[in-house]
């Protein structure tokens, strides 16, 4: 069966988060730092980031199907913890630079 990628929007369950996180915050965001990096190893995270001001992250995930994707999701620290709030979509990347390595 062919996987299925999902766009994951990610944002801060409030505004001004970088310049207000608290140490139980940060320590979500640790965990969800490590957690990606899993996915990633896994293959299931193909790439993630955030703007610079925090406003909102972006993962890409590649799943067998979106049940699939929200479980890795309700797993990921800083989503458990309310930390960040995120939608999910399928998603079709349709242009690539290969300079990911």
């Amino acid at each position: 069966m062919e996987k299925i990628e999902y766009a994951v929007i990610l944002k801060p369950a409030r505004e001004n988060f970088i310049r207000t996180i608290t140490t139980e915050e940060s320590r979500a965001v640790e965990g969800h730092f490590e957690y990606f990096k899993m996915l990633f190893e896994k293959g299931a995270l193909k790439y993630a980031g955030r703007c610079e001001d925090g406003y909102l992250g972006l993962a890409i995930l590649e799943c067998e199907n979106e049940p699939e994707a929200r479980a890795l999701m309700a797993e990921d620290p800083a989503i458990a913890s309310g930390v960040f709030e995120h939608t999910i979509k399928a998603w079709r990347t349709a242009l690539v630079v290969e300079r990911w390595s």
